[in-house]
């Protein structure tokens, strides 16, 4: 089970729990962040932004082709043309910080690329 708060995915934090065929819990193992949904910072980039920057890095020729073509939740998928071949997503997440604030994380996209 991941962690959200105000339906923000917490980046790196989970629960695992394990039970008895009684349905008796028997272990419970977790990562968690002490977060509140007042402790939320705004995003400073987009999606867009962030799906260039880690096109930048990997493929720099490839820098603002590609158009959104669908938005879902936290979720943007972008028009991956005949580069990719599967349109390319990106995710907004939160990142728990030491003060208990969460701040918007872009997790940059698996760039799924079409191999000649």
């Amino acid at each position: 089970m991941l962690q959200s708060v105000d339906g923000l995915s917490v980046y790196g934090t989970y629960v695992k729990a394990s039970v008895d065929p009684d349905g008796h819990l028997e272990s419970l193992i977790e990562n968690v962040a002490s977060v509140t949904s007042s402790g939320i910072v705004p995003a400073r980039i987009d999606a867009a932004e962030a799906f260039d920057v880690a096109l930048v890095q990997l493929y720099p020729g490839l820098r603002n082709q590609y158009a959104v073509s669908n938005r879902s939740g936290k979720k943007t998928t972008f028009d991956g043309g005949d580069f990719f071949y599967q349109d390319p997503t990106v995710m907004l997440i939160g990142a728990p910080l030491a003060n208990g604030t969460l701040t918007p994380y872009i997790k940059p996209p698996a760039l799924p690329v079409r191999c000649k």
